[in-house]
């Protein structure tokens, strides 16, 4: 942790914007970008919202492109060598240790897994910007299709078809980009040492060299060649030798993919991979199970939420509950393995009517309730330690006061989906009269 964000070396910072950093820290969870329901929710599907949209594929690639800045390499390089030297001391002393208590287990290689665990990371991170990214682009292209292909011939030149062809142009850059820049190479890496293969995300000996645009337009040209060769095959029973306009957009899509092997191999799959917090608590719910009846009674994956609004009738408290609950069981659309933890989240209610606490700041107020709450021994094993749910003012408002959201929704700028029913997060040990840290991030995290 001292190597990569403690105070002794602040070499591995950098200052970063807080767009890239936001999006960083996503993909490093192993979360896409925007959740399927939120892209839905905000509508960025459609044609009048592309400008938005496309803005959002693109801050995707700027990550990349940050992360493979000379320098920025270096720093999340010399980072990883450092605390793989520090695991490989830690190594001799604990296979010291086992061989002079005469633990017979084969021996420890710590600096191995750090780097197995970096590259898993990293694939992650790169599997699921890329195949974000794709499919996106796929649903963006799908009414431009259309569109064009309602399109009379005889009128090509009109606004819209200069409207339609630069967003198709724009798709189609994106999806290069997202090819040639969504990597993380670890050339350099202890202990690491690339096949001779190419693996998408992580490693092409000959990416510096490739032209995408050249050899895509050479694909191009010899596509439409063979269209046209084939079209006067037919003779004279064949009424248009040209390629209607539709097809030859598809046309360049297709390319697109067939270059993609070329450029990243096979890819591992075209899903995102099961987010990693999923799979920590699935992999619970297995250890769980596994134990004796007797055991597992007081163990769950349960969320504390407190009643911390003192202006609401118990009649509109239950009408909030309901749509608290309601929300949360519709998350999770397109996110792999939700289906089976969706069933074990469980929200426990806590309301604060008896509780004595400072209704002008909930959050710091209840901090130490919640601590008392998840050490009892009734709630030990059942709540989250890091995180509870405060129900305030704004969360009400969020859920019950439709004239509310309507004016937030209806300001200037923003879309449909970007105001919805909230309650907000809490961290019970956080300490607000800590030093605030730097404006900075370590570009090794």
């Amino acid at each position: 942790m001292e190597r990569i964000a403690g105070p002794e070396d602040l070499s591995g910072l950098t200052q970063v914007g807080h767009n890239i950093k936001f999006l960083k820290s996503r993909l490093w969870g192993g979360l896409e970008p925007v959740p399927t329901t939120q892209w839905r929710d905000k509508e960025l599907n459609n044609p009048e919202h592309f400008t938005i949209a496309h803005e959002y594929l693109t801050s995707v690639i700027a990550v990349f492109e940050y992360l493979n800045i000379p320098q920025i390499q270096k720093n999340m390089r010399d980072t990883f060598n450092n605390v793989s030297a520090d695991l490989g001391e830690m190594q001799e002393a604990l296979n010291a240790r086992r061989k002079e208590q005469g633990v017979f287990a084969p021996e420890l290689n710590l600096p191995a897994l750090w780097e197995q665990f970096i590259r898993a990371q990293y694939e992650v991170m790169t599997s699921t910007a890329h195949s974000w990214v794709l499919a996106r682009a796929a649903e963006l292209r799908t009414p431009i299709v259309e569109k064009f292909a309602s399109i009379p011939t005889e009128t090509p030149h009109t606004p819209e078809m200069v409207t339609l062809s630069a967003r198709w142009n724009d798709l189609l850059a994106v999806v290069s980009m997202a090819d040639f820049k969504i990597w993380l190479p670890m050339d350099g890496y202890t202990g690491h040492y690339p096949p001779s293969e190419i693996v998408a995300g992580l490693h092409n000996p000959d990416l510096a060299n490739q032209e995408q645009s050249q050899d895509f337009s050479k694909l191009l040209i010899d596509r439409f060649a063979q269209r046209l060769d084939a079209a006067r095959v037919q003779g004279p029973s064949a009424k248009n030798p040209n390629v209607p306009r539709h097809e030859r957009l598809l046309m360049s899509s297709d390319l697109q993919d067939e270059l993609r092997l070329k450029t990243r191999g096979q890819s591992p799959s075209p899903q995102p991979p099961v987010q990693p917090w999923i799979q920590q608590l699935l992999r619970g719910h297995q250890q769980i199970m596994s134990m004796d009846p007797q055991e597992r009674k007081g163990l769950g994956f349960g969320i504390a939420i407190y009643r911390a609004s003192k202006e609401i009738s118990d009649n509109d408290w239950e009408e909030l509950q309901r749509r608290v609950e309601a929300h949360l069981s519709a998350w999770g659309e397109g996110v792999q393995g939700s289906g089976e933890l969706k069933p074990l989240l469980n929200l426990h209610w806590f309301d604060c009517k008896e509780l004595d606490y400072d209704h002008q700041r909930p959050a710091l107020a209840l901090r130490s309730h919640y601590k008392e709450l998840r050490s009892s021994d009734e709630w030990t094993h059942k709540l989250a330690p890091s995180m509870f749910l405060i129900v305030d003012e704004w969360a009400v408002k969020s859920y019950l006061d439709e004239k509310y959201m309507a004016m937030r929704r209806d300001q200037p700028g923003h879309l449909k989906g970007d105001f919805q029913g909230h309650v907000l997060a809490v961290d019970p040990d956080f300490d607000e009269n800590a030093t605030p840290s730097l404006n900075a991030t370590p570009t090794s995290d």
